[in-house]
């Protein structure tokens, strides 16, 4: 494991410190008057199809490879500077943080610690995924159009924590579950087997857990109903399920009752 120098931790504080005062001034300043704007705009009679189209080209643009482009000015909304202000790069990736935060905390995890946080980290990286023309499907909120992109987004993003996060996360959880009996509970001729067998349940949990149709689509609905204009302009978006995280509850308890009991068995052959 690399040293965290002095340098690097204040690198990791200054971004902290501006992400936070990015996500405030954005909660707090820049909503607000981007929902009211968009609430007169629908009061004077424009379409909210064409009023949120215009309002995606102007704030992610750049993710769907059109710019602030002429359809942002058909509304006199400008590029995404005009929305945004200077520190437009800043705030963006505060609203994209926060809409995946949320996306992550409607499924019942704790987006800045353990599975959430792994969760959303691969959500993030899934959506740099997409093109130009899926950030518009998936920005527009219609289910027509944003449920192909969302459920693209759960494949890829169940995919890659299958294939390159698993191990970690099962060290993570096996530590939860065993980490007071030390190392030794891992080593010991007597309790190694039985170390073993729980992890490789745990491994098969895990694994049917990340390909249940039932997740998939709760995923990709709470991604496809958070992940617009109209909830991301919202004070409070849609209720989610708490799918993931009630899957994550059963695996992490999926030995607890029987652990006692397997030791047991194991010291009879001792007696």
């Amino acid at each position: 494991m690399s040293t965290l120098t002095r340098e690097k931790l204040q690198e990791i504080i200054k971004e902290e410190v501006e992400l936070h005062r990015h996500k405030n001034e954005w909660d707090f300043f820049i909503k607000p008057q981007l929902s009211d704007i968009r609430n007169n705009l629908i009061n004077k009679g424009y379409g909210r199809h064409s009023i949120d189209e215009n309002f995606s080209k102007a704030l992610f643009g750049s993710l769907m490879g059109a710019g602030g482009g002429t359809g942002a000015d058909a509304l006199g909304l400008g590029g995404s500077e005009g929305l945004l202000g200077g520190a437009s790069g800043g705030i963006r990736t505060a609203i994209e943080q926060t809409a995946i935060e949320k996306i992550v905390s409607l499924m019942g995890l704790d987006p800045f610690v353990g599975f959430g946080l792994i969760l959303k980290n691969a959500i993030e990286q899934s959506i740099k995924q997409l093109s130009g023309d899926e950030m518009k499907s998936l920005l527009s909120g219609e289910q027509g159009k944003c449920l192909p992109v969302s459920e693209k987004i759960t494949s890829i993003t169940l995919t890659s924590i299958e294939e390159a996060m698993k191990e970690g996360i099962l060290n993570m959880l096996m530590e939860a579950i065993v980490g007071e009996l030390g190392e030794d509970f891992k080593r010991n001729p007597l309790t190694k087997p039985i170390y073993q067998n729980m992890r490789e349940k745990f491994s098969d949990a895990f694994g049917m857990m990340l390909q249940d149709p039932q997740l998939h689509s709760d995923i990709s609905k709470t991604i496809c109903d958070n992940l617009n204009i109209e909830t991301i302009l919202s004070a409070a978006g849609e209720a989610g399920m708490a799918s993931v995280g009630n899957a994550m509850d059963a695996i992490e308890g999926l030995e607890l009752d029987s652990i006692g009991s397997a030791l047991g068995d194991t010291l009879k052959g001792f007696e």
